[in-house]
């Protein structure tokens, strides 16, 4: 079975705001996801602007989020984590010195 922006919709809708419904900062709440197919359909843009007016982050989402972007990425996020936290060890004291501790923790 595919997912489509049909199934998509009917999932977001019937089990995932109602969950964020019985949360008391729901007005408050943004809403993320990719540029992925069924998260592109118009009929779930729609319902999202509807339902998370000016807080909803995705592909033509109110808050526009581009399909690749690193922070959606779970081996990106990891990665550019762990060099941070390596780079920061280091105590950078310009950002020339932080691009070179980058490029020598990345290995080029």
């Amino acid at each position: 079975m595919e997912l489509d922006g049909n199934k998509y919709l009917n999932m977001v809708r019937d089990m995932v705001v109602p969950q964020l419904r019985t949360r008391a900062n729901f007005a408050e709440l943004y809403f993320q996801q990719d540029g992925g197919t069924p998260h592109y359909a118009l009929l779930v843009r729609n319902y999202l602007d509807n339902i998370f007016p000016l807080h909803w982050i995705g592909r033509r989402g109110s808050i526009d989020w581009p399909p690749c972007s690193s922070d959606l990425t779970p081996m990106d996020f990891f990665f550019w984590g762990i060099v941070k936290n390596k780079v920061y060890e280091r105590k950078p004291q310009t950002v020339d010195e932080m691009k070179e501790f980058i490029i020598h923790i990345y290995g080029h």
